[in-house]
């Protein structure tokens, strides 16, 4: 019975050293697991940035060549140039929108969407944004709204959407920025 006890007793002393070794494992465990969410998010910022990024260096690239598309394809030289135009609501003070490019010249404003990945659901949402434009611009209420999706590239299906609604799809072609469904929407 002795030597049972003190089998037993050291057991139990090997148990809260296993014990322990747990916690200590635990601890680490938890640690390890913070560093790796703090890891994650510093991760995902990075990734964020570089989104932002690609999308402004896309911006850079449409936003000088715009000026000759809408003088070759529209006969129109913008007399007002806008990049990232930053608006707040007439109205409502608080509410702020940003417009890619906005361009005034003639009888017309021009509004370009730029996107360095031309999803459909970008495209959709663009057409679904015209509604309500003049409810930003009032000032510019009484000129015809001309509108213009941009990528450096452009799936079939988002052309096909656009022409459909009327808007225009403009990528860089070969050489230069073209309208690439000009006849469809019915440009000049």
């Amino acid at each position: 019975m002795d030597e049972f006890k003190s089998e037993m007793k050291d057991f139990k002393s090997e148990m809260l050293e296993f014990k322990d070794e747990m916690k200590d494992f635990k601890s680490e465990m938890l640690e390890f697991k913070d560093e790796m969410r703090a890891s994650k998010r510093k991760m995902d910022r990075k990734w964020g940035d570089l989104a932002n990024k690609l999308g402004t260096v896309v911006e850079h690239i449409i936003a000088p060549g715009l000026p000759r598309v809408l003088r070759s394809c529209f006969g129109v030289d913008p007399d007002e140039l806008y990049v990232r135009y930053r608006i707040r609501h007439p109205q409502a003070r608080d509410r702020v929108r940003e417009f890619d490019i906005v361009a005034v010249g003639g009888e017309r404003i021009f509004l370009n969407e730029t996107k360095s990945n031309p999803r459909m659901e970008y495209a959709r949402e663009f057409v679904e944004s015209l509604d309500d434009f003049f409810e930003w611009l009032p000032r510019y209420r009484h000129l015809e709204l001309v509108a213009i999706f941009s990528s450096l590239s452009l799936p079939e299906e988002v052309i096909a959407y656009l022409s459909e609604r009327g808007v225009y799809a403009m990528m860089l072609g070969e050489d230069h920025l073209e309208i690439v469904n000009l006849e469809a929407v019915g440009g000049e």
